[in-house]
């Protein structure tokens, strides 16, 4: 109950952000769909298609205006407010052209209670988690100040960073007038929101079957902690990401599928598409192409093993696999199995309904297991090793194995709707128990921020308002953090400084011996230093020696938060 009232207050607040995103995407959307062939435009599908088809569409559509602001700024608001009126112009057609009132009445029913217990993650949040989010803000604001030299190591100018989610980012900030950091975590539980009716596109566009597609709707919102989880650790780009993919791959099916020749239309509709969620994030890519090459190796194995019907064997071979994933990259389903146990259970014990009735999506599935697995041993390119040593690293294929999952899941239990089907009383009672476990399952689940990752607190919030009234612009402060292969990663609320006061912030290991003379003539190259220190496992810990030292002076406390000024003249 506390859920649903957090998740009610918090919607509250920031309707009309979400308002904005709904009509936008369904627009955009609807106007994508609009081109696919005719054989696939079915209305049971244009809601949970359009969601995350506007969002590709106005990842590269945003980034355009905002490219534009760079070469001439008085543009900015123009152009913001006028795509978004073609954006409400063309969700405005869409409604009055689309008559099955009947399921879009259901999806937004759907769409409410999700976005309802994502939205309770932001009750009580001061500033987004984790070390990630204070690059992500600053990237958008480089955004939002095309005048201005970038600020984020990330930028527009240098690197590449998945600038599709801060692009459009930066433009709902524009449209909706929030600044606040919090637009970030916002957005991240909108996209949790849009994930499963993307996945339920995908698993209805291929099956042509209902009960599936709501039952991947299902376990993609709450058979797992993940993809939800993945906002604690900030990965905004990545959840944004994997929101898009199925209902990309399912616009890719529908394009390809019984084409004898594919226009320069379609080919360049495919391309638009996989370029705008490549956009979003980087990975994605990957993805596809583990996708391309899972779906090649199917219609091999299919003609081979589905000769003289061969059943037993390729659920064999598919158990085989499954058990040689599961205990060589036991690490990747963490999540999956700590908790959630009896879910992959029943997802593994009903795999020969799915094979029957569904053989070339389930191979495909479980190809796609193996092969993204694999993709963690690969080396990524030397060019993106800034990024990542793998070609997909751990965090990101942990947040997105809920996909194949939700899809053996979902085509089991299906399959075994199909063979009940001489026997209605018994498949009803059997589909609606399954349904109420599921239900059950999300009462299980945390829709709150973790512990782990929530570095600001009020005392902070104190500490930032006193450095802004206190502190030289010039300033520079030392902050800790955790090495992490060959990065140093924020560990407190420190992070938050730069980006929310301006002064600049040096990351120095959280167990640094700040009386090593080495450490000094670091620390004293710079004129007006101090050191912050924010209380935590992995934050800066002073000694004694140190406290009564008159280099070292404490010129801000507030419970576990101080603020250090070093006199450096002596040095």
């Amino acid at each position: 109950m506390h859920i649903v009232l957090d998740g009610m207050i918090v919607a509250g607040h920031y309707w009309r952000i979400i308002l904005l995103v709904l009509v936008l995407t369904l627009g955009f959307g609807g106007l994508l769909i609009n081109n696919l062939p005719q054989a696939h435009r079915q209305d049971w599908l244009f809601f949970p298609l359009s969601l995350p088809l506007g969002v590709i569409a106005l990842s590269l559509l945003s980034f355009a205006l905002l490219l534009l602001a760079r070469i001439f700024p008085d543009t900015l608001i123009v152009s913001s407010w006028l795509l978004f009126g073609l954006g409400a112009i063309l969700f405005g057609f869409h409604l009055r052209r689309r008559s099955d009132l009947r399921s879009n009445a259901l999806y937004l029913i759907a769409f409410s209670v999700l976005l309802i217990t994502r939205l309770a993650f932001l009750k009580n949040m001061l500033m987004p988690p984790y070390s990630d989010s204070p690059e992500h803000y600053m990237i958008v604001q480089d955004f939002l100040a095309p005048n201005s030299a970038p600020a984020s190591f990330y930028s527009i100018i240098g690197h590449y960073y998945h600038f599709g989610f801060h692009s459009f980012t930066a433009w709902m900030s524009i449209l909706s007038g929030l600044g606040t950091p919090l637009l970030l975590a916002l957005l991240g539980q909108v996209f949790l929101v849009i994930t499963p009716f993307s996945v339920f596109a995908l698993v209805g566009g291929i099956t042509k079957d209902k009960t599936a597609a709501w039952i991947a709707f299902l376990l993609a919102g709450f058979g797992w902690q993940m993809p939800a989880f993945a906002v604690n650790w900030g990965k905004y780009p990545a959840v944004a990401s994997i929101a898009v993919f199925p209902a990309l791959l399912a616009v890719l099916y529908f394009l390809g599928h019984k084409q004898q020749k594919i226009s320069k239309k379609i080919f360049l509709l495919g391309i638009v598409l996989v370029a705008g969620a490549t956009f979003l994030h980087t990975r994605i890519l990957i993805c596809i192409t583990v996708v391309i090459l899972s779906h090649y190796l199917t219609l091999q194995l299919t003609d081979k093993l589905m000769a003289q019907n061969k059943i037993t064997k390729m659920v064999l071979l598919a158990g085989s696999i499954l058990f040689i994933f599961w205990f060589h990259w036991e690490i990747f389903f963490q999540g999956y199995y700590s908790n959630y146990f009896g879910i992959l259970i029943g997802t593994a014990l009903l795999l020969p309904f799915a094979f029957h009735f569904f053989p070339s999506l389930t191979l495909i599935a479980i190809i796609y297991l193996l092969g993204i697995g694999f993709t963690t041993e690969l080396s990524a390119p030397t060019i993106l090793q800034n990024y990542s040593s793998r070609l997909l690293d751990r965090t990101f294929v942990q947040t997105s194995l809920f996909l194949p999952l939700a899809i053996l899941g979902s085509l089991g239990i299906s399959g075994l709707a199909k063979a009940l089907i001489d026997k209605k009383l018994l498949r009803q009672g059997v589909i609606t128990s399954i349904i109420l476990l599921l239900l059950l399952n999300a009462t299980q689940l945390s829709y709150y921020p973790d512990p782990c990752c929530g570095y600001v607190r009020d005392q902070d919030i104190a500490a930032y308002n006193w450095i802004n009234l206190n502190v030289p612009s010039d300033a520079v402060f030392f902050i800790p953090g955790l090495r992490v292969s060959d990065r140093l990663l924020g560990t407190d609320a420190g992070i938050w400084i730069q980006p929310l006061t301006g002064r600049k912030t040096k990351k120095r290991p959280f167990d640094i011996s700040w009386l090593a003379p080495d450490v000094t003539a670091d620390i004293c190259q710079f004129e007006s230093v101090y050191i912050y220190i924010g209380g935590g496992q992995f934050g800066f810990s002073l000694s004694k020696e140190i406290e009564i030292s008159t280099r070292y002076q404490k010129v801000f406390s507030r419970e576990d938060v101080s603020i250090y000024s070093i006199n450096c003249s002596d040095h």
